[in-house]
């Protein structure tokens, strides 16, 4: 594994037991939702796991899609006008997306992993 996606791994589950502990240790031992909705018991798995998704998982995939479209702008400004600095911004994008990319790995898993989504 190399260390950028395994201290990639490390951050994101270090983000989850974060989110687990937050949510399931709260003050009064009741999941805080926001000031419009509070909930009287413990969160749930359920709870965790959508602001998980809510908050991180979703999140990072917008940023990595968002990055992929800038390099396919970039890249296509290289095809259309192939000098130096068409050349480094469509690297410059590439190194990005690629970092992009890297956050979303931790997430790929079960039916996602299954079905190379």
């Amino acid at each position: 594994m190399r260390p950028v996606r395994c201290a990639s791994a490390l951050w994101m589950l270090g983000l989850a037991a974060a989110l687990l502990t937050l949510a399931a240790c709260g003050g009064n031992g009741s999941a805080d939702l926001g000031e419009s909705q509070s909930v009287s018991r413990p969160a749930s798995r359920e709870d965790v796991l959508t602001s998980l998704a809510g908050l991180v998982i979703v999140p990072r995939y917008r940023q990595a899609a968002d990055a992929m479209g800038q390099l396919a702008d970039s890249v296509e400004t290289l095809c259309s006008e192939p000098n130096a600095a068409a050349r480094e911004s469509a690297r410059i994008d590439w190194r990005g997306a690629g970092n992009a990319w890297v956050t979303t790995e931790a997430f790929r898993f079960g039916p996602a992993m299954d079905r190379r989504s």
